[in-house]
């Protein structure tokens, strides 16, 4: 089921997604800010799993990358042959500092047991790597309630999609 990002009641858990991050950090969604802001300051326990962080971690890095050398092709090839253009990056960085450490979002630990049962809901539902290890992690922390943009997560009966609307 699909509500709003902006509705979710105080007080309550949620899962947070990468896309919700990255709408934030690049300035794409005021209802993903306006969400991450009541997270931070406590009206809502945001959750998310150091797989979402580095997943977030990697798209800021490549869209920072693209403002500031150019749309490329193949951005990754071309920050794997320019490793110097890495080292100049910094913007994702210090968002994703300020992501773990002043937005109060709690990052859980992904081990092998999460990895072994996101590929057991990868073989019997079809969804890829990254979405159905936010599904076992979702199970183990007890958490029904989803951050995302992702619609592919609508193939979840028991989930409780909080979608930004703002996303042109």
């Amino acid at each position: 089921m699909r509500r709003r990002l902006s509705d979710f009641p105080l007080g309550r858990r949620i899962f947070i997604d990468s896309n919700i991050f990255v709408y934030h950090f690049s300035g794409i969604s005021v209802e993903c800010r306006e969400f991450l802001k009541r997270c931070a300051s406590g009206q809502i326990e945001g959750i998310t799993s150091t797989v979402i962080i580095l997943e977030t971690c990697h798209r800021l890095m490549l869209i920072e990358a693209a403002n500031r050398f150019g749309k490329r092709k193949n951005m990754v090839s071309y920050l794997r042959s320019h490793p110097d253009l890495v080292q100049a990056l910094s913007k994702y960085r210090e968002d994703l500092r300020k992501a773990i450490s002043g937005m109060r979002i709690r990052v859980v630990k992904v081990g092998s047991e999460a990895v072994l049962k996101a590929m057991e809901i990868q073989e019997e539902e079809g969804f890829l790597t990254n979405d159905s290890l936010c599904i076992s992690v979702m199970e183990r922390e007890e958490i029904n309630e989803l951050a995302t943009n992702d619609t592919d997560f609508d193939r979840v009966e028991s989930l409780h999609i909080r979608m930004p609307k703002d996303i042109p």
